[in-house]
């Protein structure tokens, strides 16, 4: 593909995630409005997105791709194809675990994410609730990004580029069955949020399998292309960090106001990302 064909692929996706994500975040506001709800369903969006920025999508695409290109520039084929297993394997191997523990503990994270929740013990208790059903869009989430990554280094932009539409329509619809069916919005939401990283994951799996480039399911061994890709995430990551921190800082503080803080700084945020671009 040349380059002026993938700058307008990425960019008119990128365009139509961005609609969607203004159409999805003005919905939210409609359905879920800025109460108690809407407050814990915020919260238990922070943390897998926290993780998810920090490592899963721009640190570790950062790191992954020029060791999946090299690989394949010197080996071949067969070579990047094993390395890309053995990077999933790996990234599977300490994802599962860690999210099993974070799940577990969630009542203990959310006194750190969002300490000022423990004084209304209803709210404290569904953004538990809600973060446990949230978390697993980690997991699915970094497994899209390895199978963007390895999209992205032979040259196919689009499917990686179309993925967050995914997300976008997954959580209208959610939201739109919420309301014929008369389900709890917010419930809803937190399982869309999951239910989205599969559609993703899934997505990218066709995409790949298509390009012949599906990933091998191998078993996991850290060969020195993989400490090599772990060792890079760690700077990358902490580079990614800066504007997850604020905000993350920002959803502390506003958890210690009264109800609908935390709304109110989720709907800023999204304008801003709206304007001046970010993750969907």
């Amino acid at each position: 593909m040349s380059f002026g064909r993938a700058l307008a692929t990425v960019s008119g996706l990128t365009l139509l995630s961005r609609i969607g994500g203004f159409i999805r975040d003005s919905l939210t506001a409609v359905f879920l409005g800025a109460g108690m709800e809407a407050d814990a369903f915020f919260v238990a969006q922070r943390l897998p997105n926290l993780f998810r920025s920090l490592f899963a999508e721009g640190a570790f695409s950062a790191a992954f791709v020029p060791l999946y290109t090299i690989e394949h520039e010197r080996h071949g084929e067969e070579a990047a194809q094993r390395f890309a297993g053995q990077a999933l394997m790996a990234l599977l191997a300490f994802l599962l675990p860690f999210s099993i523990l974070v799940m577990f503990w969630m009542p203990k994270l959310m006194l750190i994410l969002a300490p000022g929740f423990e004084h209304d013990p209803q709210k404290f208790d569904l953004a538990v609730r809600f973060s446990t059903i949230t978390f697993p869009y980690l997991a699915l989430i970094s497994v899209t990004a390895l199978q963007t990554g390895v999209l992205n280094a032979r040259g196919r932009f689009g499917p990686g580029a179309a993925a967050p539409i995914a997300l976008n329509l997954v959580l209208i619809a959610g939201m739109l069955l919420a309301q014929f069916f008369g389900w709890d919005v917010a419930l809803t939401l937190a399982w869309a949020v999951t239910v989205s990283g599969a559609v993703q994951c899934v997505w990218l799996a066709i995409s790949c399998a298509r390009a012949r480039l599906a990933i091998p399911l191998l078993k996991p061994h850290f060969g020195e292309a993989v400490r090599k890709l772990f060792h890079r995430i760690g700077p990358g990551a902490v580079g990614a960090g800066a504007a997850q921190i604020n905000l993350l800082v920002s959803t502390i503080l506003a958890s210690t106001l009264p109800t609908g803080a935390v709304s109110y700084l989720f709907y800023a945020d999204r304008l801003n990302q709206l304007l001046w671009g970010s993750s969907a």
